[in-house]
């Protein structure tokens, strides 16, 4: 190369996406530990996108406090399924119920409140309305109980809870961010379903004990595949009713750029690229044309929601006899999740580098 000056581009990635910022340096100054004007000029940039990466994760809740907060939810999450299993469903209502809350208010302000439509948050939903409602009845006792658990919705639960909200975990790449709110809620409504439901399953006299005929008269050790799939399919099915009616209605219209909202169908189609590929589409088409849009395309999607949603249903019986495949299920959510937070965490580290590029710029 000699003298010549030839520069590279250094891609960084910001909220998302990519933004290319030449650094103007010749190839010898690079590779020389003395801090020149040209390298000064270099590394102002680098230091000016690194900043600015750290303010995003700041304003994505980045910060010790909330960093602890999380491990010590995930801390005492672990004590009670150990500990105290008849506990855990009456602390997966408590944050259920905030989790909600919080995730609503930071979809809304990102225009994603449509989100709240899907399949996983409207049982995430109905699971802390029915949680709060049989706490009340716990705390307040009376003689004509509000609600009570059928044997029926219980095996529903199982279900739903180890059939598509478990698989949903994997499918959508949920992570294990401690400090971020909306990646915790999003994880949550699709793991801990599972693991309220192992604590039920295989703990039944201590629950049973700790709150009787809460969760129903029994605990019936000859169930059917049919009591557990139809149940559970006849609930989805409700849901998958509703929401198609709503899609081919209005859901389908909505877009950031025609309506202001946004929906985890056009999501879906923008960034998974194999649900973009089955359905034949491109994306420039789900980004540039109506064809999402498409009542065709739209039934296509779920009617690929329901036999995937099904299966899943289907497979969640081989847990309910099996406390070993059970657990290693639930623990397989957890692995799979707490691996897709070490990667983003690892994507995230800035702070160390930006150390390193300011102390470089002073000491020169």
């Amino acid at each position: 190369v000699g003298q010549k000056s030839i520069y590279r581009k250094q891609s960084i990635q910001i909220l998302g996406g990519e933004q290319q910022l030449t650094c103007k340096m010749p190839v010898d100054e690079m590779v020389d530990g003395r801090v020149t004007p040209s390298k000064r000029e270099g590394l102002k940039i680098a230091l000016a996108a690194v900043r600015l990466n750290a303010e995003v994760y700041k304003e994505n809740g980045l910060s010790a406090l909330s960093f602890w907060i999380g491990l010590m939810n995930i801390a005492f999450s672990a004590f009670l399924l150990g500990r105290a299993p008849n506990w855990c469903w009456v602390w997966q209502v408590v944050k259920c119920t905030a989790l909600l809350v919080m995730a609503y208010r930071i979809k809304a302000g990102k225009s994603q409140q449509l989100y709240f439509l899907d399949m996983c948050w409207v049982f995430a939903a109905l699971y802390s309305l029915l949680g709060a409602v049989t706490v009340f009845q716990i705390v307040y006792p009376s003689s004509e109980p509000v609600f009570e658990f059928p044997p029926s919705l219980r095996l529903a639960s199982f279900g739903l809870a180890n059939g598509p909200l478990g698989w949903a975990c994997v499918a959508l790449g949920n992570a294990l961010v401690l400090h971020d709110a909306e990646q915790m809620s999003a994880l949550f409504i699709h793991i801990s379903p599972a693991f309220v439901t192992w604590s039920i399953q295989w703990h039944w006299a201590a629950v049973n004990a700790q709150w009787p005929g809460v969760f129903g008269p029994d605990h019936p050790e000859d169930v059917t595949f049919a009591a557990v799939f139809f149940p559970a399919f006849y609930c989805y099915l409700v849901w998958w009713c509703i929401y198609t009616a709503w899609m081919v209605v209005s859901g389908r219209f909505h877009s950031p750029s025609s309506t202001g909202l946004d929906t985890v169908y056009l999501s879906t189609l923008r960034t998974n690229a194999v649900a973009r590929r089955t359905l034949g589409l491109s994306a420039d088409d789900v980004i540039k044309t109506t064809k999402p849009t498409n009542i065709l395309t739209v039934a296509v999607y779920m009617t690929i929601h329901l036999v995937l949603c099904s299966a899943a249903i289907a497979a969640s019986y081989l847990l309910y006899h099996s406390f070993i495949l059970h657990t290693m299920f639930c623990l397989g959510l957890f692995f799979v999740s707490s691996w897709n937070g070490a990667v983003r965490y690892n994507k995230m580290m800035t702070r160390y580098y930006e150390k390193r590029l300011e102390k470089l710029i002073k000491d020169d």
